[in-house]
């Protein structure tokens, strides 16, 4: 495998310097602090209540519900 550098970014647009001081990433994306390094995939809160059991396998998320 080939390791290029992630080119995943996302820009957000915030009003004024406050809202930028104050920004919470989890917050705005609707997840968890845990799942912020997930490019693809990342669960919102509503579809993690609906899981049952999540697995952590070798930095791959396994999600059972």
């Amino acid at each position: 495998m080939i390791n290029f550098p992630k080119q995943n970014t996302h820009t957000v647009f915030v009003d004024n310097e406050e809202k930028f001081e104050n920004f919470d990433a989890a917050e705005h994306f609707d997840t968890v602090p845990e799942l912020l390094d997930n490019y693809s995939n990342r669960l919102r809160k509503h579809q993690l209540e609906n899981i049952d059991v999540i697995y952590v396998l070798s930095g791959i998320n396994v999600f059972f519900s």
